[in-house]
């Protein structure tokens, strides 16, 4: 992986996982809806918006329906990139409905060549996982802690 300049968690654990997830969209945007939608709580999704965003009319680019109900379209690609941090509300949802045995899941997909390039990355970002069928578990962890 290059070299990551994402100021916010959020987009270094995104840049870092992508690669290494199947079943999702590899593009920024495409990741951000398929990744979250696959690791949070389906319940979760009929859980009306927070009050400050029922009373007001969404903007042309707000996302109205999904895990992203509230968000702008557009700050998809800014959360990806670590250029912008999620709004406290939302990552308090994600934390809530974050389904951790979802997350190692989909890491357990990862081939065992992948893995060992996963945990060299992993590494880079002091994530120290000394044996790598610690991956998905130390995956789902580091991804809650990003979400605090």
């Amino acid at each position: 992986m290059a070299e990551t300049t994402a100021t916010y968690a959020l987009g270094v654990f995104c840049q870092l996982v992508n690669p290494y997830i199947s079943g999702v969209d590899h593009h920024k945007k495409g990741f951000m809806k398929d990744f979250f939608d696959a690791v949070l709580e389906d319940d979760g999704l009929r859980n009306p918006l927070p009050q400050h965003h029922r009373n007001r009319k969404p903007g042309k680019t707000t996302i109205t329906t999904g895990v992203w109900s509230g968000i702008n379209d557009t700050d998809l690609t800014r959360f990806y990139n670590g250029r912008k941090k999620i709004p406290a509300w939302k990552a308090a949802e994600f934390y809530q409905r974050l389904d951790i045995s979802k997350v190692e899941r989909l890491c357990c997909d990862i081939s065992i060549d992948a893995l060992a390039d996963f945990q060299k990355e992993l590494i880079k970002a002091n994530i120290r996982v000394t044996d790598i069928s610690e991956l998905p578990s130390a995956t789902g962890k580091w991804l809650l802690s990003r979400l605090c």
